[in-house]
């Protein structure tokens, strides 16, 4: 179960988009709210990612983790190879992958706790 709901997130969206100078944070907020959403908002999650890095904010540690829980659920794996590249470059994958990690180890605990 996650705590943020898809129509929280299209709210969240609609304020992000009133921000005239988004920083990592908020890129963050949006693209790891989405990415909690699974697979239905996974190829949103990527192109959230492009728009950031188009718009020249530099991503971290916490943006990679969202981008490749993303990545795993739409099984893109070019856009996972492009994606690890990066964070490889930045020197943000050892970091990036360890949030990812955790991420999927809470979101196996809530559906292991929504099956009881």
């Amino acid at each position: 179960m996650s705590f943020s709901s898809l129509p929280s997130q299209y709210r969240a969206q609609l304020v992000f988009e009133t921000i005239p100078d988004k920083d990592v944070v908020s890129w963050n907020s949006l693209i790891n709210g989405y990415s909690q959403q699974g697979f239905k908002c996974s190829s949103f999650v990527l192109e959230l990612f492009q728009r950031m890095r188009a718009e020249n904010t530099f991503p971290d540690s916490h943006t990679f983790a969202g981008v490749f829980n993303a990545a795993s659920y739409v099984s893109d794996v070019f856009a996972g190879r492009q994606i690890h590249t990066l964070a490889i470059k930045t020197r943000l994958a050892g970091n990036a992958l360890e949030l990812f990690l955790l991420m999927r180890r809470n979101e196996e605990k809530d559906e292991e706790m929504n099956l009881l």
